[in-house]
């Protein structure tokens, strides 16, 4: 490995329930946004468990991302799950009523879906209102589901099903030993982009960072496609104060990075290759 010459920043949200005038000040804010309590927590799930879910979902991300950056360095990664187990559904979502927690979608349309980012790659790649046919494991149970995609409010996920999951016996097999430091309040997916932009970099001879502190939001696929995560314009503000001179956000979402503060240059991307381009100056 090559040492990184520079800093990386994984960028974040938080998340409250404030009272009456707290949620009028949030709503002119342009740091804060107001969102309906059902749009962002699944219903009939208490909040320390989904926050704990969520937790669950920023480790995997974790060594996702470090796949991801290993590939990118030209190494081989093999992942593997046998499913996505649903942790909670959306009660706004077109998957409510017919998905429930414990389910586990093994195949979407007769494609098997071994892990969730493959599940995320299947739906995200058609329209929304795209009907699937989904294939779920239910106590032992083979049944099949037709759930609707939707434009779903992003916190976490742009066109979806609308339920949060993981991946069943999730396996990665990294070619190398790799640990990440302990993060307490950090949870969900959308720190991968920055995790998988640091190792690409620890992992290359070409100097990436070039001295900067480089802010990132995204979820990362294996094959490094970079995906919606929202609270963008939030995290803007957050990367500008934390005295970064670049953010780089999923593409879809670069209209809504509005700079957050002087000398902050927004940049959208679709891919980690991308993403290593933008940053040695090449694009």
């Amino acid at each position: 490995v090559t040492p990184v010459n520079g800093r990386y920043l994984a960028t974040g949200v938080n998340i409250g329930q404030p009272n009456a005038l707290g949620a009028i000040i949030a709503g002119i804010r342009p740091d804060q946004e107001v969102l309906r309590a059902s749009s962002v927590l699944p219903q009939g799930v208490p909040a320390e468990q989904y926050l704990e879910r969520q937790r669950r979902a920023y480790e995997e991300s974790r060594l996702v991302a470090a796949a991801a950056g290993a590939r990118a360095a030209g190494l081989d990664v093999p992942i593997s799950g046998t499913g996505v187990q649903v942790t909670g559904v959306l009660p706004d979502a077109p998957a409510y009523g017919v998905l429930r927690p414990g389910d586990v979608i093994v195949a979407v349309d007769g494609r098997p879906v071994g892990h969730i980012w493959r599940l995320q790659e299947i739906v995200s790649a058609r329209p929304a209102g795209t009907v699937f046919t989904l294939t779920v494991d239910r106590q032992g149970v083979s049944v099949r589901e037709r759930v609707a995609s939707a434009d779903l409010p992003r916190l976490d996920q742009g066109t979806g099903l609308g339920i949060a999951g993981q991946t069943r016996n999730l396996r990665v097999e990294l070619p190398f030993e790799v640990s990440f430091r302990e993060r307490p309040q950090a949870a969900g997916p959308s720190a991968g982009l920055a995790y998988a932009t640091a190792v690409a970099d620890l992992l290359a001879t070409e100097d990436y960072a070039r001295g900067r502190t480089i802010a990132a939001t995204g979820t990362i696929r294996l094959d490094g496609a970079v995906g919606e995560v929202g609270g963008v314009t939030q995290k803007a503000f957050t990367a500008a104060r934390a005295g970064a001179s670049v953010f780089v956000v999923p593409a879809e979402e670069l209209g809504e990075a509005r700079p957050g503060g002087p000398g902050l240059s927004v940049r959208g991307v679709e891919t980690l290759r991308q993403t290593l381009t933008l940053l040695s100056g090449r694009a």
